[in-house]
Formats: C-alpha cells, sequence, structure tokens
C-alpha cells in the first residue's frame, strides 16, 4: 500500500473526499471489531474506485464530515451492507443516501441468495481471494501487509464486480437501486430501542401483559447496552428477560431460579427490573404488541402462499428471497397485504400480487 493511499489525517481525509466528489460511483467496505462490545468498533473504511483504492485508518480519524458529504452525494457500491451501514452510522452519524448492494445484484442474476464476495469474486472473475484474515484483530497497529493486501483486495475486486453486474442485470438494474433504497430506510427504521423486542418470538403468543413487560425490560437492556456499550445478552440473557416477563417477580429471592441470571445481576438490577414489571402492571395493559404465532391453518395457508412465490421466483431465475422473505410471507397471510413500514421495493409488485391471485385461485380449487 503506497504511503499516499494510507489516509490517517483529518486532512488528508478532506482532501481525498473533496476529490473523489466527482466520481459517480465508488466502492466501500468496513474492517471491525465486535466480540465484546454492543457497538462496532471501526478499524479501517476502505474506498475505492476501478482505479485505485484508498484505506483510511479508522482509529486516527477524528473529522468524519468529508465522508458523510461525500456519501450524501455519490452512489456507494457495498456487498451485504447491513453490518457496514451500522459501522458507519456508529462511526460517523450517517449512512449512504444511495446503495448498490452487489449480494442483491448477484441474486437479481440468478445466483444464490446470500452469496459471499468471494464467492461471488470466483463466479464473475475465476480468481481466489484469501480470506485469512476475516477474523483477524483489525484494531492493533501496525496492521500486518497480509491484512493491508487482505482489506484491499476486496475493494478491488469490488470495483470490478459493479460494472460486470450491471452487464448482466440489464434491466434489473433499477431493482437493484430500489433494493438499496429498501435497505437504507429499513436501516433508519431500526434504529432504535424497541426495534429489538420485535424479535422477542417466545413472547408472541403471551398475553399483552407480559408482552408489555417483555417490552419495558428489552428497552431498558437496550439502552443499558449502548451506555456500556456491552452485547446485550451480557446485560441481561434473552431467555432470562422472557423469564422475568412471564413470572413477573415481587422480590430478589423469586429471581433465583430464572435461567442465566447470575446472583450478581440480581443484587445489582432486581430492585430496577421490579419497578419497571410494577409499572407496566400498574398501567394495566390490553393491548397486543405483536402479532400471535401463525395458527396451523395459517400455516398451511402461508406454506401455500410461499409456494406461489416459488412458482414467480422461480420464473424470474432468483432465489425467493428476493420477493418474500418469511416476515412478509407472514404478514401476508395474516392481513391479506403487503403494506409494511417501510414499503417494500416497487419492483417486487406485479409478482406478489401474481403470487396472491394464484394463492386465492388454489384456496378457491382446495374449496370446491
Amino acid at each position: 500500500m503506497a504511503a499516499s493511499n494510507w489516509i490517517e489525517t483529518n486532512d488528508t481525509l478532506a482532501v481525498l473526499c473533496e476529490r473523489l466528489g466527482a466520481q459517480d460511483w465508488l466502492v466501500l467496505d468496513t474492517e471491525f471489531e465486535r466480540r465484546t462490545t454492543f457497538f462496532p468498533k471501526a478499524g479501517l473504511i476502505q474506498i475505492g474506485t476501478v482505479d485505485d483504492v484508498w484505506l483510511i485508518d479508522a482509529l486516527a480519524i477524528s473529522d468524519w464530515k468529508p465522508l458523510v458529504e461525500l456519501m450524501e452525494t455519490t452512489a456507494i457500491v457495498m456487498h451485504s451492507c447491513s453490518e457496514d451501514l451500522e459501522v458507519l452510522r456508529h462511526l460517523c452519524g450517517a449512512i449512504p443516501k444511495r446503495i448498490f448492494d452487489t449480494q442483491v445484484a448477484a441474486a437479481l442474476c440468478g445466483l444464490r441468495s446470500g452469496i459471499g464476495f468471494a464467492e461471488l469474486a470466483e463466479h464473475l472473475f475465476n480468481v481466489k481471494l484469501d480470506k485469512g484474515e476475516t477474523r483477524s484483530n483489525w484494531l492493533q497497529r501496525p496492521l500486518r501487509d497480509s491484512q493491508l493486501r487482505y482489506a484491499e483486495d476486496d475493494v478491488v475486486w469490488l470495483a470490478k464486480a459493479f460494472p460486470a453486474l450491471m452487464l448482466r442485470l440489464e434491466e434489473r438494474v433499477d431493482w437493484v437501486w430500489e433494493e438499496g433504497d429498501f435497505t437504507i430506510a429499513s436501516s433508519n427504521a431500526n434504529d432504535h430501542l424497541g426495534y429489538y423486542f420485535d424479535r422477542l418470538t417466545k413472547v408472541a403468543d403471551r398475553d399483552p401483559l407480559t408482552q408489555h413487560v417483555a417490552k419495558a425490560l428489552s428497552d431498558w437492556r437496550e439502552q443499558q447496552a449502548r451506555d456500556r456499550d456491552m452485547p446485550r445478552n451480557r446485560v441481561l440473557a434473552e431467555a432470562s428477560l422472557v423469564q422475568l416477563a412471564i413470572q413477573q417477580p415481587q422480590h430478589a429471592a423469586a429471581m433465583a431460579d430464572i435461567v442465566d441470571l447470575s446472583p450478581g445481576q440480581i443484587k445489582r438490577y432486581a430492585e430496577t427490573w421490579i419497578g419497571l414489571i410494577n409499572e407496566v402492571v400498574a398501567s394495566e395493559p390490553t393491548e397486543a404488541l405483536m402479532p400471535r404465532l401463525l395458527t396451523k391453518s395459517q400455516t398451511k395457508q402461508y406454506k401455500l402462499f410461499m409456494k406461489m412465490v416459488d412458482k414467480e421466483a422461480n420464473e424470474l431465475e432468483i432465489p425467493r428471497e428476493m420477493l418474500a422473505s418469511k416476515k412478509v410471507g407472514q404478514a401476508f397471510v395474516r392481513t391479506n397485504s403487503f403494506q409494511q413500514s417501510p414499503a417494500l421495493p416497487k419492483w417486487r409488485t406485479p409478482y406478489l400480487e401474481r403470487a396472491q391471485q394464484r394463492f386465492h385461485e388454489k384456496r378457491a380449487e382446495s374449496e370446491i
């Protein structure tokens, strides 16, 4: 890596971003650590064009405004970008305004869903990328030469993959950009304390009071995890949270048998948890916070609907997940609608509507 392509001062980052502002698109990747923290700790930000690559030392930069401004005006190409967006949001308080995800593009070209970048590069260019540094320590300094080569290679080949995929996609290029907008909207919508509660499906079939207690405990845990920069399950394991919500103990001794709950946690937090529980109980909630798990009848409908989605996906020669996730399919069975927030990409609409029509036709046939 040439010294001129290693960015470790605010001034050189500002100069670089001003220079790159004329580009229509840039590739971007991140390297980070997240073993013992809630937030990802960025080690490197890699940016590239067809002709060059820059490695930005995330430990040395304090002013990220130039990168934020660059991401507001320039399309950013990434691969499987959800974690990269988390890194960028925590590092500089912003994410790109326009995204082209090469993993999504590969799926819309007919490759498997969730394809890794090394596999994609091998498919497109018959090259084998060395992934030996994937789990290495990106916060150490100096970085090893092998780490620098690894970080550079991903961006070099990502810059080659973008135009190659654009050619293969043809009229489906717009679909990838729409999916990028959906990814951005989803990332923005999920950046709040209550997001993780929606994933606590173990309380989906519980009464409203239990769900509201679970949400209060989940929101508390989320805030603690953020404030202390600690993984959620080190603050309070999910199994413990669920049992606390169900049992709603009124004194510390009643918590002794709750799974994965240590004496230290009980001593430190019992009073707080009891206060949260009692506050919810006093509010006498009656409205459920999440849909119940599918009934046997709904599960059959879900399987039938997803078969119809499979037919549409097979005709398009794309993975089913590109049309409807499990969450989308279950929501359809409950509501007979694809309305959700954020809205699904518009390109999917005619294919989902056709799957819906086929679904109703099959159901009508079975009732005759």
